[in-house]
């Protein structure tokens, strides 16, 4: 009998191991995303019905391994503004929960449709036949997203999912394997974010809620400062007039733009003169720092002006 317990426990032990070189490492110019597969996995164009009734496109990216199954959902939002007004049209006048058009819903409700894209693939789960084990906040690598670990009641095999939304598209990731199988939670955690040319992994410095809330034509858009580009900003942008400020001796930034400081004086201007005013009000909060700098201190060096620079688009 110990034996043969030896003898299943080195085969198991051999299988993992010959299953585990067989891994796929995939990504998806495409769609900008890497993930690992099993197996190279099959690619499906379709379309996917959002909350309010819009149809976006979509892919399916499926494989299978044994009885184990594995697929990534992914949901262009891009275009939902567009989709949204044009099925608005040929609502029944009156029908304001086809037509939308308000300032939080957007026509064809497009914003809720864009802001509740994550919430929404999250119900769709809830609506399986199946005992919710888990259900979470989570992030791979600072994009937010929700993860979740069920047990479906029919044959009681698991499944574990992300939902993620990233440059406006709508990743789910679910992976379900047989009862008494390990959770399959390494799948969906192994997902990975490309540039915009699907070569290289996107790095940041801080957790992304992505551009739920905002127009996708000004989530994609680039933001320079001084000619260089800095960061992707919710800003209005204008070509020849619009400027962003900020402390210096706060973090250099406006309204999601980072801004470099500038070496040209700005004594004149009435940004300095506020600067000054809000520097006096915030020393009589901290009685430790200086008293209120004069003007010749404050707007010649970057120390304590505000910072002023053109922000133009590209």
């Amino acid at each position: 009998m110990r034996v043969s317990a030896v003898s299943a426990a080195l085969i198991l032990t051999v299988a993992g191991a010959v299953f585990a070189q067989e891994y796929v490492e995939f990504t998806s110019p495409q769609d900008r995303f890497g993930v690992t597969f099993p197996v190279q996995p099959k690619v499906e164009e379709t379309t996917w019905k959002s909350q309010f009734g819009s149809m976006l496109p979509a892919r399916i990216y499926t494989a299978d391994s044994g009885s184990s199954h594995f697929k990534v959902t992914v949901v262009d939002y891009n275009n939902i503004e567009a989709i949204s007004t044009e099925r608005a049209k040929s609502c029944p006048p009156g029908a304001e929960t086809c037509r939308g058009g308000g300032s939080s819903t957007g026509l064809g409700y497009w914003k809720a449709d864009l802001a509740g894209a994550m919430t929404y693939a999250q119900w769709q789960f809830m609506q399986r036949d199946a005992k919710i084990t888990y259900l979470g906040w989570n992030n791979i690598d600072l994009v937010e997203g929700t993860m979740i670990y069920m047990t479906n009641n029919p044959d009681k095999s698991r499944t574990s999912a992300g939902i993620y939304m990233h440059e406006n598209k709508l990743y789910i990731l679910e992976g379900t394997v047989p009862a008494g199988y390990p959770e399959p939670g390494f799948f969906q955690q192994s997902i990975r974010w490309l540039d915009e040319n699907g070569t290289a992994s996107v790095t940041r410095r801080s957790i992304t809620t992505d551009s739920r809330n905002r127009r996708p034509a000004e989530a994609a858009q680039r933001v320079r400062v001084r000619g260089r580009v800095e960061a992707r900003g919710r800003a209005r942008v204008s070509r020849d007039k619009d400027t962003r400020c900020a402390y210096s001796f706060l973090r250099p930034r406006c309204s999601g733009v980072r801004v470099r400081r500038s070496r040209r004086s700005t004594s004149s201007s009435r940004a300095c003169r506020i600067a000054s005013r809000s520097f006096f009000l915030h020393n009589q909060r901290s009685p430790r720092r200086p008293t209120r700098p004069s003007s010749n201190q404050c707007c010649p060096h970057a120390s304590t002006a505000w910072t002023r620079v053109k922000v133009t688009s590209r």
